[in-house]
């Protein structure tokens, strides 16, 4: 808690409240990206220029809770069950970059587990 704002994982994720700077301030608490909206807004409030950049963590210390909680979201929202790995990312990339797909124009390609078609 360097910053003054508690890190706060269980938070309800369900909600756009949850990841919005004010709201994270008012609460004084917050999980990662809702944090990280908070710092974002601060730096752009001082004109210094800011935003949040994503990357996939592997954390030991995860408890329990928490894993059955970021399940139940993903059981939820995500039909493959499954979040996108960098490696998955980056086969798409390799495959994109190979002349197999010279004839790929004009379109958006979603490695997102499904989460889209929904």
């Amino acid at each position: 808690m360097r910053d003054g704002i508690r890190y706060y994982p269980y938070v309800n994720m369900r909600t756009p409240e949850t990841f919005r700077a004010s709201s994270v301030l008012a609460a004084g608490n917050g999980y990662c990206v809702g944090k990280a909206a908070l710092y974002t807004a601060a730096c752009r409030v001082h004109d210094i220029p800011a935003r949040i950049g994503f990357a996939e963590v592997h954390n030991h210390l995860t408890t329990e809770k928490l894993r059955q909680s970021m399940g139940a979201l993903l059981a939820e929202k995500q039909p493959s069950l499954d979040f996108v790995s960098p490696a998955q990312l980056g086969g798409t990339v390799a495959l994109l970059c190979s002349p197999t797909a010279d004839q790929i124009t004009g379109t958006t390609i979603s490695v997102d587990g499904g989460w889209t078609a929904q």
